[in-house]
């Protein structure tokens, strides 16, 4: 499946569909780190936000109805990472076009740059566009368990690699 990709992204789900017709746990794990450049994807999506999250995003919601169940709720596991503390998400510029004129809550924590030894820049930044997909995979997995996608999905973030 080529999460940068929405047909690619529905014909997995359909996939799915066809084997199972319920499912206890989703886990969304594939993603990428660090593309030295900045690279859209063919729907002009940051391929780090696009990988990590926006075909996660859709995967999920095209398997919601598999993943309730009136004997128990389903369980959706995204994984994140610890760099979700670097950068908060950029709604003003999700795919870092125009970094420089960030309103202050949506820049990069300098004290986090510090920590995780990234330069603290305007511009794109590999590390810096990882952390935000990171903190959009946090987010959702909040968003999927107060209700979003209605009851019955219980969803978690969590960080594999570390403290």
């Amino acid at each position: 499946m080529d999460l940068t990709l929405t047909k690619s992204v529905e014909n997995a789900a359909q996939e799915i569909k066809k084997v199972a017709s319920r499912m206890h746990v989703l886990v969304n794990n594939a993603g990428v780190m660090c593309i030295p450049d900045r690279t859209l994807t063919e729907l002009g999506i940051e391929a780090h936000f696009a990988i990590n999250y926006v075909g996660h995003f859709l995967l999920t919601k095209l398997l919601a109805e598999h993943l309730r169940s009136p004997e128990a709720s389903g369980r959706v596991i995204n994984v994140s990472s610890s760099a979700h503390t670097v950068s908060p998400f950029r709604f003003g510029d999700p795919h870092f076009i125009r970094s420089s004129d960030l309103p202050p809550d949506q820049e990069p924590s300098r004290e986090a740059c510090r920590a995780f030894d990234i330069p603290w820049e305007s511009g794109y930044s590999p590390l810096v566009a990882y952390a935000q997909s990171k903190t959009a995979v946090t987010l959702n997995a909040r968003a999927i368990s107060s209700g979003v996608l209605k009851d019955g999905i219980t969803a978690f973030s969590g960080n594999p690699g570390g403290e």
